[in-house]
Parts: C-alpha cells; sequence; structure tokens
C-alpha cells in the first residue's frame, strides 16, 4: 500500500511540475513488498510494534503515621512512586537502558504544638525526590522519529542489531533512542514553613494574630553520557555473491563521554496578620488585615535580579443571623515589573448573600431546605506577558535596552564576496508608564437544595472584562528599527454560566450519589492593535481569542472537466494548476480568485466553551462503585501535517493507515470511501493548494471520556482486629478507559499534537489494584 501510494503521488506531482512520471517501486518491488520474500531489502515494518511496548508497570507505596497528645501533635507520612516508560528494545548497548524510568520518593510532616492556652505554633516539613533516567532525547522527538518512519526504509532489529539501507538518513527510529546518549537527573523540592498563632483575646475578645514563613528549595543535576557519534552501531545488510547476507558495521565504537548541568532555585513567602471574628447577638462579624511578601530567586532569571512581589490585603464579613451575608475584600498590590509610581494597584471586591429559607415567612417543610442568592464583583491584576516572563526579554519593560550586540552584517556588492561585520544595535524601547492588567469579574448565583439535602443544586452566570491587557503593537511598521514594547491596550470579555447537581438517595442498605457539572464560557476580543484588513471577515477583533481562520471547503474536483472548468475561481496555489483529486474552495469575496482574503471564520478555538463531567458513586455494605466521565464541546483543532498527509520529509516520511483513503481514480469509480485529496510528495504534502488552513482539516475536538472506574471492598473488625488492624481495603481501578470522539484514530482530542509537529507521548490507560490497610 506504501509503495502504491508512493507511486501514485509522483504520478499526481508530475503534472504541477510538468516532468516525465517514472515510478519509484517497479512491479517487481511491489511483488516482493506484498510476498515477504526478501524481508531485509524488502522490509515492511510495523514500528509502533517494534518501538513501544503495550503495557509497562508502575507501583505506588504510602504510610501514614499521626497521634500526639494534648501538647504536640504529629502527623508524618512517606511514599514512593515508580514508573517505567513504554518504549521497546533499549537494552541494545551493554550497561545502557533507554527506557525512561522514573522513580519518586516523597516525605511530608506536620508538627503542631501548644505552648499555652494563648499561643500555638506549627512545623511543616515536605519533600520530594525525583529520580529520572533514560534515553537523552526529547520524549516527543522520540514518539516523533516512530511516527514519521516509512515501513520500507529499514528492516529495523536483525538478530540484535540496528540495521540501516543507507549510510545516512536511515529512517530507523531505533537509533534515535541511542544516538543522543544515556541521562540521569536527580530532582530535590524541599519545602518548609513555621507558623505561628497567637490568641489576642485580653486586647478584645474574638483578635488574633499569626505570622508565617515558609521556605521553597528546588535542586536539579543531570548527567549525561554520549559517545562521538551514537551509543550503538548501525549495520547495512550486504548480499554476497552466494545470496547470504553480511553486516557491515558503519561506526567504531569509542568510550563515553560526559557532561553535567544543575540548576537550582528558591522563594521565601513571609506573612503577617490580625484576624478577627465575634458574634454580637444575632449579628456575626470578622476581619483580617494581612501584610505578604514573596522572593524568588533564580539564576535563570533575565538580569540576574531576584522577583519580588507585596500585598497588603484587607477583608471584612457580616452575616445576620446566617440570613444577610456581606464581604468586602481589598487588596494592594505591588510588583517589580513596572516603573516606581505605577508598581502598586489596588483591587477592591465585593459580595453579597441573601439565604431566604432563613426568613421567617419562608415555608418550613421537607420539600425544600435550602435557597439561597448571593452576588460578586471583584477586580484583580496582571503585570506578567508570557508564563515565561521572568526568564525573557519581557521582564522591566519599562526600561529600555540602550543597545545590542549582534553577529554581524554583510556588507558588499550582489555577486561579489560579502564582508561579515560585527556591530551593535539599538535594543528594546521602553514604556515607563505600564501598569497593571485589570480583570473585573462579576457573577450572580443562586443555591437550593430540597428533601433533606437529597437534591442540591447550585448555578452562577459571570462575566470577566479584562482591560490594560499587556500587548506588543502589532501596526508599527518595522522600518522603526527599534522592538516595540508592550503597552496597556488590550480588551477581552468572557461571559458563561455554570450548573451543578448533586443527587444522594438511599435505598435499604445501597448509597447512590450523582453528581453532574456543566459550563458554558465563551470570550470576545473587544480590542486589539490590529492591521487593517481588506475585508471585515478578515478581523480578528470581535472574535474568540484563538479563533481559526480558513477557507471553506467544497469538496472536490472529481474530474478532469471540473478541474478545467474556465468557471472555476483562479487559484493562488500552484499556479492554478487544478487536477482531479485536489480541494475546491469557495470564493468568498466574488472576485474570480481564491487566495488568503478568502479565510473566514471557521469552527471555533481550540479553547473549549463547554465543559462537563458526570460522578456516579454506590455503595453497598463494604462494596463500593465509582465512575466519573467528563467531556468538552465547542472546541475545535487544526489537525498537524501527521495527520493529513505523508511522503514528505527526508528520508521519506511514512503514512498513518487511514490515509489509504485519500482520493484515487480507482476509489473514486469503486465508489469507496475518500477522506482526503490525492497523494503527493513534499512539505504541504507537494500539493500547499490542498493544505491551506480550511474547513476541510478542521476537527471537531469534543469528546466525552470515561476517566476513571474503581470498585472496591472493605474489610472491618472480625478477624482484621485480631491480628491488630482496623481496617483493610480491596481495591481495583482504571483511569483512560474509553473515549468517545470524531477525531482521526491515534490523536487525543484533550491532549493533541502541536503546531511543532511533534508528537505527543500517547495517552496511556492506566489500570491500578492495591490495598489500603489502616492500623
Amino acid at each position: 500500500d506504501y509503495a502504491n501510494s508512493f507511486n501514485q503521488a509522483l504520478k499526481n506531482d508530475s503534472y504541477i511540475s510538468g516532468s516525465t512520471y517514472t515510478p519509484r517501486y517497479s512491479q517487481s518491488d511491489l511483488d516482493k513488498y506484498k510476498s515477504g520474500e526478501d524481508p531485509i531489502f524488502f522490509p515492511s515494518v510495523d514500528w509502533y510494534k517494534v518501538m513501544l511496548k503495550k503495557t509497562s508497570s508502575q507501583q505506588q507505596h504510602n504510610l501514614n503515621i499521626n497521634g500526639g497528645t494534648d501538647k504536640v501533635r504529629y502527623a508524618i507520612s512517606g511514599g514512593f512512586f515508580n514508573q517505567e516508560g513504554l518504549f521497546n528494545n533499549t537494552d541494545l548497548s551493554p550497561g545502557y537502558d533507554a527506557n525512561i524510568r522514573y522513580k519518586r520518593f516523597n516525605f511530608r510532616s506536620n508538627l503542631n504544638f501548644t505552648i499555652n492556652k494563648r499561643f500555638r505554633a506549627a512545623l511543616d516539613l515536605s519533600s520530594q525526590t525525583e529520580n529520572r533516567s533514560g534515553n537523552a532525547l526529547n520524549t516527543q522527538s522520540v514518539i516523533e522519529n516512530i511516527a514519521r518512519a516509512n515501513p520500507l526504509a529499514t528492516p529495523g532489529l536483525v538478530d540484535g542489531r540496528v540495521i540501516y539501507l543507507t549510510a545516512a538518513n536511515s529512517g530507523n527510529p531505533l537509533s534515535s533512542l541511542y544516538q543522543s546518549g544515556y541521562q540521569r537527573e536527580y530532582r530535590n523540592f524541599l519545602n518548609g514553613s513555621i507558623r505561628l498563632d497567637h490568641d489576642l483575646d485580653f486586647i478584645t475578645a474574638g483578635l488574633t494574630s499569626h505570622a508565617i514563613v515558609s521556605y521553597q528549595n528546588f535542586n536539579s543535576q543531570r548527567f549525561v553520557n554520549t559517545k562521538p557519534t551514537s551509543t550503538i552501531i548501525p549495520y547495512i545488510p550486504l548480499r554476497n555473491a552466494d545470496g547470504t547476507i553480511s553486516y557491515l558495521p558503519q561506526l567504531q565504537d569509542a568510550p563515553f563521554n560526559f557532561s553535567e548541568s544543575i540548576g537550582k532555585n528558591r522563594r521565601i513567602t513571609a506573612e503577617l496578620a490580625l484576624d478577627y471574628k465575634r458574634s454580637f447577638g444575632n449579628h456575626n462579624v470578622s476581619g483580617l488585615l494581612l501584610y505578604n511578601q514573596l522572593k524568588s530567586i533564580d539564576p535563570g532569571f533575565t538580569f540576574l535580579v531576584p522577583n519580588g512581589y507585596q500585598s497588603y490585603v484587607g477583608r471584612a464579613t457580616y452575616d445576620y443571623k446566617n440570613r444577610y451575608l456581606a464581604e468586602v475584600n481589598i487588596a494592594y498590590n505591588g510588583t517589580e515589573n513596572f516603573a516606581p509610581g505605577n508598581r502598586f494597584g489596588l483591587f477592591p471586591a465585593y459580595s453579597l448573600g441573601w439565604v431566604v429559607s432563613e426568613e421567617s415567612f419562608f415555608p418550613k417543610n421537607s420539600f425544600m431546605d435550602l435557597l439561597k442568592f448571593r452576588g460578586s464583583y471583584g477586580e484583580v491584576g496582571n503585570d506578567q506577558i508570557g508564563s515565561d516572563f521572568l526568564t525573557s526579554n519581557n521582564r522591566f519593560l519599562y526600561r529600555p535596552t540602550a543597545w545590542l550586540f549582534t553577529s554581524g552584517s554583510r556588507f558588499g556588492e550582489i555577486g561579489s564576496s560579502y564582508n561579515l561585520l560585527g556591530g551593535v544595535q539599538e535594543g528594546r524601547g521602553s514604556n515607563p508608564n505600564l501598569t497593571w492588567e485589570r480583570a473585573v469579574k462579576t457573577n450572580l448565583g443562586i443555591e437550593m437544595s430540597f428533601w433533606n439535602r437529597s437534591i442540591s443544586f447550585t448555578a452562577d452566570v459571570f462575566e470577566e472584562t479584562r482591560d490594560n491587557i499587556l500587548a506588543t503593537p502589532q501596526t508599527v511598521p518595522s522600518l522603526v528599527g527599534v522592538a516595540i514594547p508592550a503597552l496597556n491596550f488590550g480588551k477581552m470579555r468572557n461571559r458563561g454560566y455554570e450548573f451543578d447537581l448533586t443527587l444522594n438517595k438511599n435505598i435499604g442498605t445501597v448509597a447512590l450519589q450523582v453528581k453532574a457539572n456543566y459550563s458554558f464560557a465563551r470570550n470576545k476580543i473587544l480590542f486589539q492593535d490590529e492591521v487593517i484588513r481588506r475585508y471585515p471577515y478578515q478581523f480578528r477583533t470581535g472574535q474568540r481569542f484563538g479563533q481559526y481562520f480558513g477557507l471553506i471547503s467544497e469538496g472536490f474536483y472529481n474530474t478532469l472537466a471540473e478541474a478545467n472548468d474556465p468557471k472555476r475561481p483562479v487559484y493562488g496555489w500552484q499556479n492554478n494548476k487544478i487536477q482531479p483529486r485536489d480541494l475546491s474552495y469557495k470564493d468568498v469575496n466574488g472576485n474570480g480568485k481564491v487566495d488568503d482574503f478568502d479565510q473566514v471564520p471557521i469552527g471555533f478555538s481550540n479553547i473549549p466553551e463547554k465543559t462537563f463531567g458526570l460522578s456516579l458513586v454506590g455503595q453497598y455494605k463494604g462494596f463500593s462503585v465509582s465512575l466519573l466521565f467528563q467531556g468538552v464541546d465547542n472546541v475545535s483543532i487544526q489537525y498537524t501535517r501527521r495527520f493529513n498527509s505523508a511522503f514528505y520529509d527526508v528520508p521519506t516520511a511514512g503514512a498513518v493507515d487511514y490515509l489509504i483513503n485519500s482520493w484515487t481514480q480507482e476509489r473514486y469509480d469503486a465508489g469507496l470511501p475518500i477522506q482526503f485529496p490525492r497523494f503527493s510528495l513534499g512539505v504541504n504534502g507537494g500539493a500547499p493548494h490542498n493544505y491551506q488552513s480550511s474547513t476541510f482539516f478542521l476537527a471537531d475536538a469534543s469528546y466525552v471520556r470515561l476517566k476513571n472506574a474503581e470498585i472496591g471492598y472493605t474489610f472491618n473488625g472480625g478477624l482484621l482486629s485480631r491480628v491488630g488492624l482496623s481496617s483493610a481495603r480491596l481495591f481495583a481501578n482504571a483511569n483512560n478507559l474509553v473515549t468517545w470522539h470524531k477525531m482521526y484514530p491515534g490523536v487525543d482530542p484533550e491532549s493533541p499534537p502541536t503546531a511543532t509537529n511533534l508528537e505527543p507521548y500517547p495517552l496511556v490507560r492506566t489500570v491500578n489494584m492495591g490495598v489500603n490497610i489502616t492500623f
């Protein structure tokens, strides 16, 4: 199938290039591939079976101990987790295990001291140590090499040897497990905090104070052992005159090299607060005054400057008979990322609640137990541009970068030799007026419960308007010659609603619970600095964030007459040379051409607008069963090239099996299903016309997944008490059991491939069996 399809691609592309069609695989080659008579020189390899095991093991052990006295209470826990990777054939290099392995040791202790009736202290310590080992290549790259390998490139593994059919670029993904060497990485996370609580009721009743100092420390050490070329020697097969095959090594073995790298960072947080809580008859009040500061230190931070924040927070609450509720919060936050005078921002929040069921006029019966209305308004701030702003040039944007070294510029005349001269250039401009990005959030909600809380229902409607969004201008021409700093000028809105429903029912000795949740949220770009578009439908302003744009597909050109119809639009790709098997697109603006100006909003964005879940729990005596479903809707994903085209890259890439349903004359004449345009070679399948962003390759990424299922049984008393046990629970559970979706096979709609065309690690179905023992 692969060889036949490759020949078909060559034939299709010969029309575009005007060249003579010469098949890559002769009929004799095709016969040998089909018969399997020569598996070394005419191989047919399923690389997923060669490279990935179907199962691997993991284990987890935890021990928890707690106890104490009136003065000292303790809780101590320790755990061990071990997980093995799914790669296969990872022991081909002596003393070298290329499989991914992960071990984690964690420890936690909580100590609480009652020093006297007013003074208490708590010491919390936790540590997590990780040990990662395996091949040193990025895991996504290994998975990508598996997906790109074609079945004919090499026989793969023969008698423990990694085989190439050509000296270079063999396309054997086994080599990627060994080429980059072997790594061992040790990581440690150490966290500690001290909390002091002091009652100040000698000043006034209900007044307390607390102080917290916490410390987080991270260290990592990575060792990599490599060889000058590869940690494994590949072989090329040679057919001898007598028909036997000899294997010629392509590299000479060499000793391992060694490299080491370290990483470290730490964070110190301090908090000091006064708390007040008191009741005056039916009036209940509380208050909080809090100061918080944070300092992070990391040698990877831009300019090698620690990162710091300060916050002053005040909160006051009031309720009358748990009937009328009110709360006010005010935060005064400071950041180093803005110029002096703009570093602090004031962010208030207010909420009101009315518990109608506590009113005297509310009917007292078993039908409705709770009826509560609530509403809130709040503001929050953001000082960051991008998730990695601390290690990028988006830090301290209020300060200009005076100049930058350049690698060099070339001076000279075309046709003569160029001179490469180093120098400097003007750096990024500054914006001393930068200030906080601000989000205003409002919420209205209702809470209800019925029949002694057997049915509970919560519903909310919400809106968030975000303005002063930090963004880089897009309408400043490049001839300015200076990198433009961010400005506070973006604006977005997010609206939606959500609800939760819980049903609890006891039928004799059977306890049942059903929980369902659903949310809908739609965002809209209200303003951004956007270049002027030729047509109104091309503007991103007014659309969802991340809205896809593309052409509207109208099916295939199935006949030569359709492709050569003088009334069809002129296409802006492959010199308008359209043939049967190519896609047809809609001329949106009606100018007789189809090009980028005909791209319109298509589908949704890659951020789901609808999310929902369903939890089912049942208990009968010692038995328990639970099921958890989750899902999303109103979400789209554009397929990367791996899933919709074949025969690109060097060596020529493989193809997923369902691409056999691409358009061919034979399939069309036989009335067989056709899901893809014609075969072609090279980047974009060698047919850029067919692989433009369009509705044809925009996927509906909605799904429903059985995320977790568990069954267990708990033993109590009886024989257990005789051996000193309080209880024991046997259980079995599984994650990612089944997913219902509309995407191509092999695509995880929750974690799809990225635009970089690197394959993600496969979705893993995990089955656990274990026991919990209580002494």
